[in-house]
């Protein structure tokens, strides 16, 4: 027998319980070399992209994350 759960209308969601596990935090610091090629003075694309799907990926695991960049 499959149970379907149907929301009542008029009654609020029930809330959102906290998790009991925390939550990771990456913060990525970024350095100007990292993301300029110095001597054409452009924006290193590919390291750029890198640094993209690393965060994508990090997202996807369920972390968090933070980045910062001196330039």
């Amino acid at each position: 027998m499959d149970i379907k759960r149907h929301s009542s209308p008029g009654l609020p969601p029930k809330p959102h319980k906290p998790s009991l596990v925390p939550k990771t935090t990456v913060v990525l610091k970024v350095g100007t070399s990292s993301l300029v090629r110095t001597e054409q003075m452009t924006v290193n694309l590919s390291s750029l992209a890198r640094i993209c799907e690393t965060v994508k990926a990090l997202h996807d695991q369920g972390l968090e994350t933070h980045s910062r960049c001196s330039l």
